[in-house]
């Protein structure tokens, strides 16, 4: 993901004269596993429904982590009156002031993209994108804060695929395709039961008004991470902050 150039915002603030700097440090509470939804399933197939995930069959997958509390020191640099960043590691995080009260947050995105043409004019492309948006609540009581740390993540995966095609592509996929659509979609038969969804290459199977002969599929999960903060404002300023960062290792 994209990381802003916290040191130099740092060092800029600083040599400014109009900024000032304390250091803290964070207990956040131990990170227990994400919440995550399930997945919301979008798909251009004619007459498909979207399978039910979250359990298979007989079965319901679960899954539990442990771990500690963590330890992260924080630089808090006022930049403006009620306006701040507050480093941590290599994020900076954009913050205003009510009161006692800072709010600091940032959201970033990556996406990536494969594909292959066959020279026939067949198809096929996967996409993935993911985007974070950090938000940090912070109260200042003296030498000590508390606060919350809250992160939402939201992933999705699209797979695109040529509705029909001819022999010399069928030659090398076969006429089934390559798009997933049997493992995230149904067909509702006469007795009521659902039945695999294949894309045919040779039928018409899917109703794309925005890219029309493309089938398409996307998987969107989305998860939250919410932890709690104890923070203690230490002895460290200005001229320190940094080598007593690089000493911790953050």
């Amino acid at each position: 993901m994209t990381r802003p150039l916290v040191l130099a915002l740092g060092t800029l603030s600083l040599a400014s004269g109009c900024a000032s700097s304390e250091i803290w440090l964070l207990q956040i509470d131990a990170a227990d596993a994400q919440a995550c939804g399930a997945p919301i399933i979008t798909h251009t197939f004619l007459g498909a429904q979207a399978l039910d995930t979250s359990s298979n069959g007989d079965w319901t997958p679960g899954t539990r982590s442990e771990s500690t509390d963590e330890l992260r020191y924080a630089q808090l640099t006022t930049t403006t009156r009620g306006a701040g960043v507050l480093l941590v590691g290599d994020q900076a995080y954009e913050g205003t002031r009510d009161g006692d009260e800072w709010t600091f947050s940032w959201s970033e995105g990556d996406g990536q993209a494969s594909w292959q043409d066959h020279y026939s004019g067949y198809g096929y492309a996967e996409y993935y994108e993911t985007n974070e948006t950090v938000e940090i609540v912070m109260t200042i009581d003296g030498n000590t804060a508390k606060g919350s740390w809250r992160s939402d993540v939201t992933s999705t995966t699209t797979w695109k695929e040529s509705d029909t095609w001819n022999d010399d592509a069928a030659n090398e996929i076969g006429w089934t395709g390559s798009i997933p659509s049997a493992q995230y979609l149904g067909l509702a038969t006469d007795g009521g039961s659902l039945e695999e969804v294949f894309n045919d290459g040779e039928l018409i199977d899917c109703d794309n008004a925005e890219d029309p002969g493309i089938c398409a599929i996307a998987s969107t999960v989305e998860c939250s991470d919410n932890r709690k903060f104890d923070g203690t404002r230490t002895d460290y300023r200005d001229e320190d902050a940094y080598a007593h960062l690089a000493d911790a290792g953050n």
